[in-house]
């Protein structure tokens, strides 16, 4: 089984996930391929109960296990394509967990699907 680990390092807070490799396959192998990766982690402001990171360059894999509803310990990748959100003219690629219920993936304009790809096991 594949795992990757999530770490604040400042904090010395880590946790490991689990990848699901045989849901969402080309989601596990572009975000192995992408790592290390070392961003700061933000809340995310319309999905709730979300913290996510971008990542440094845009991954654009396609949908694959996609899902706006989550729960917590639930790990999913997004990217925006270039042009599709006027703030983000060169699109973007992110990681996000949720940690609590009631999370939804969502931009300004409503929730929005994301690749669920790995979940957390401590």
């Amino acid at each position: 089984m594949s795992r990757i680990r999530i770490a604040y390092i400042a904090e010395q807070v880590a946790v490991t996930a689990r990848l699901l490799v045989y849901e969402a396959p080309r989601t596990c192998a572009a975000v192995l391929d992408m790592l290390p990766v070392e961003a700061e982690a933000c809340h995310g402001m319309y999905s709730g109960p979300e913290i996510f990171f971008i990542l440094p360059r845009l991954i654009d894999i396609g949908m694959e296990n996609g899902t706006s509803a989550v729960l917590p310990g639930e790990i999913g990748f997004l990217t925006i394509p270039p042009g599709q959100y006027h703030s983000y003219t060169q699109g973007l690629s992110e990681i996000m967990w949720f940690y609590g219920r009631g999370a939804c993936p969502s931009m300004a304009d409503g929730p929005c699907r994301v690749n669920l790809f790995a979940v957390m096991e401590e």
